[in-house]
């Protein structure tokens, strides 16, 4: 290699470097992109899970389990498809989000991406819910009364689904 060679290599690494990579090389590909500031969940806890294009073993990786895991204040918990009994092959269908302790959200103003409607569970903590879903699949479900689980404007879960 000459002299003119070596230089010019020395020219080109730097800027090669200093060259930006693609959006898609340098962010995390995030299919939920109206997590509220305060509860963004996908990033830290549940890259690069995705509803209905995830398996259990997938699952498994990013989680470490099946079950419910803890996860600071929260506990996540990922359901499945059950198309088939092994479980290896079953799809996820969400990831439901749940607090272990009271988080209010009663202050929040959500965006108008987001539609507001009616819920109810019927679990040992059942309640009614104001329910806000955006198109991508994510839901908050808060308290729409005080009940002995929560309080009106609490959290009672959250929800990352498939996309409508």
């Amino acid at each position: 290699m000459g002299l003119r060679q070596f230089l010019a290599t020395l020219v080109l690494i730097p800027a090669l470097v200093a060259a930006p990579f693609p959006a898609s090389v340098t962010k995390l590909s995030n299919p939920y992109p109206n997590e509220l500031p305060d509860f963004k969940f996908y990033a830290k806890y549940l890259y690069p899970l995705h509803p209905l294009h995830s398996v259990h073993a997938q699952v498994v990786t990013v989680l470490g389990s099946d079950q419910r895991v803890e996860a600071g204040r929260w506990w996540i918990l990922p359901t499945f498809l059950v198309e088939s009994l092994v479980s290896q092959n079953q799809m996820l269908y969400s990831i439901v989000i749940t607090p272990r302790e009271r988080v209010s959200m009663l202050r929040i103003k959500f965006p108008a991406v987001f539609t507001h409607s009616l819920g109810g569970s019927s679990e040992s903590r059942g309640c009614s819910c104001d329910v806000y879903s955006d198109r991508f699949g994510l839901q908050y479900w808060l308290y729409a009364y005080d009940y002995s689980g929560g309080t009106k404007g609490d959290v009672f879960q959250i929800i990352y689904g498939p996309s409508r």
